[in-house]
């Protein structure tokens, strides 16, 4: 490939994340982070999800989600890089907690908490 040709798609590349929201400073990381929480079970659930980065709380939401519904809500994205941790509950007990990166450079566009078809937690986050 030459090397014009290379830097043509580099920057096409460049223009598309800009118009797709992303900060180019940021690293390609969004200024505010998504959270969706699901519930993919038949049962209606109450949903708990903390999330806390360098002693600050970032989200701290409890909804209660019929089957089939989501909710949303947002953050914004730390100005240092860093672990957040993630905890959820829900009203059966169930529990996760897991670490997400947050902050310039990590990519990270959205969270996401879902309760499965079998009622099971899971938590993640999305990257660009």
């Amino acid at each position: 490939m030459s090397l014009y040709r290379r830097k043509a798609l580099q920057l096409s590349g460049l223009g598309i994340a800009t118009l797709g929201g992303c900060t180019f400073g940021f690293g390609g990381t969004s200024n505010e982070v998504d959270v969706t929480m699901t519930n993919n079970d038949e049962t209606t659930h109450r949903l708990s999800v903390t999330i806390s980065f360098e002693n600050r709380v970032l989200v701290d939401k409890t909804v209660t989600l019929s089957a089939d519904e989501s909710s949303s809500t947002t953050f914004e994205n730390p100005r240092s890089a860093g672990s957040a941790v993630l905890e959820a509950e829900l009203d059966t007990a169930d529990r996760t907690r897991t670490e997400i990166r947050v902050g310039p450079g990590t990519g990270i566009r959205d969270v996401f908490v879902e309760v499965s078809a079998d009622g099971e937690l899971t938590a993640f986050a999305g990257r660009t």
